[in-house]
């Protein structure tokens, strides 16, 4: 069996190949060990203590969509909320069912839970400096918690259906019921221990309201699969319940990712147009964070030198750096939080990279540049020195 497992193991490395081995040798020629290496000691890094209330409470501390958000960033990656429902149906087979496939994703659970979270054990990949996971963000492994967390609950589920003993959800049901009481103290009464300000508590409390609801809704319909001996009801009543988690889900995903148009986002103008209508291959820079943030010229299809990227290459980082500091200084840092955004025109590295358009929202006096159109307070300039795309040195 070792061997059929080991030589499988082989044959999907060997398979494989052609995509790992390129991303390895991209990962070490990134700046992402530049970019990273301590930011393990900044606050986020790992999932808080207190983002735990959000398994129970998503917007507890508000949500950055309905800008009310007051706790610690990012809100998107300290998110673990599959449910109540789920959750505690997840619990109900954590506590009862015992067969390997609980165990697997219990102890699945419990590692992602241990390793996102600020341990000691968490923080010994940082400390001693483990190649790759000293540069990879704990809070990533929430998606491992949450898939455990959907698991288990189906497997509770499936327990609880054809258990006949069904009294044994009620120490579920209690463990969750005391979490939700220790938050409404803590809104009501707590909060002034740790000198949080009224405003603040208001956004917790409002938002405890719904998930509350939700309990209560919760409890009362699985007290009534315990108390009703009927399995078609009590089969009606779990339809229920997978109906009101069908529906609280699409509520939450729908209020932290509305949808709306694109132009709202990415709206067309007569400068951009201008740029879209010039023949050739170039790129183009912005000397004002203003004009187009960080990526969104990728959407005009427009080449620009600046961007966003969690793995970029090293080599283009310093010498974009050198750009803008216009002294050949490499030194990390290259840029805020992986964003290159080269805002220097007197550079003449800009003609080497084929920068044959400026952005800028204020008057340029350089004699390679020549403005060519004007919108609103946006002027492009064309850069006559700029290097065609393939040339012979």
């Amino acid at each position: 069996m070792f061997l059929s497992f080991l030589l499988l193991g082989v044959c999907f490395l060997l398979l494989s190949a052609i995509q790992w081995i390129p991303t390895a040798q991209f990962i070490f020629q990134s700046a992402r060990n530049s970019d990273q290496l301590n930011s393990w000691q900044q606050p986020g890094w790992f999932i808080p203590w207190q983002n735990l209330i959000q398994f129970v409470a998503p917007d507890f501390f508000g949500n950055p969509t309905t800008l009310n958000y007051w706790g610690i960033w990012n809100y998107g990656e300290f998110i673990g909320y599959v449910g109540l429902f789920p959750l505690i149906m997840a619990i109900f087979a954590l506590f009862y069912r015992r067969d390997k496939k609980t165990f697997f994703f219990g102890i699945f659970f419990f590692l992602s839970l241990i390793f996102s979270l600020p341990t000691i054990f968490a923080k010994i990949p940082y400390i001693f400096q483990f190649p790759f996971f000293a540069t990879s963000q704990p809070t990533r492994l929430l998606f491992l918690t949450d898939f455990s967390l959907s698991i288990l609950s189906a497997l509770g589920l499936d327990f609880y259906m054809r258990n006949e003993n069904k009294k044994k959800i009620l120490y579920p049901l209690l463990f969750i019921f005391i979490v939700f009481v220790g938050l409404w103290f803590f809104v009501l009464s707590g909060y002034k221990a740790l000198h949080i300000s009224p405003d603040l508590i208001s956004v917790s409390k409002h938002n405890l309201l719904l998930p509350s609801g939700v309990l209560i809704f919760v409890i009362f319909l699985l007290s009534g699969t315990v108390l009703i001996k009927q399995k078609k009801i009590s089969f009606a009543l779990i339809l229920i319940l997978l109906l009101l988690s069908v529906v609280d889900l699409f509520r939450f995903a729908d209020k932290f990712i509305p949808f709306t148009s694109k132009d709202y986002l990415f709206p067309s103008t007569s400068a951009l147009s201008y740029l879209q209508n010039q023949k050739g291959q170039f790129r183009i820079m912005e000397t004002d964070s203003e004009i187009l943030p960080p990526n969104f010229s990728v959407m005009y299809h427009l080449q620009s030198l600046d961007g966003y990227d969690p793995l970029y290459l090293q080599r283009y980082g310093e010498l974009l750096v050198a750009i803008g500091r216009n002294r050949p200084d490499i030194h990390a840092p290259f840029g805020f939080n992986r964003i290159i955004t080269p805002t220097n025109v007197d550079s003449r590295l800009i003609d080497l990279f084929g920068v044959r358009y400026v952005m800028s929202l204020s008057d340029i006096h350089d004699p390679k540049l020549q403005k060519v159109f004007t919108e609103g307070q946006t002027k492009i300039y064309k850069n006559t020195k700029a290097f065609p795309r393939v040339f012979f040195g």
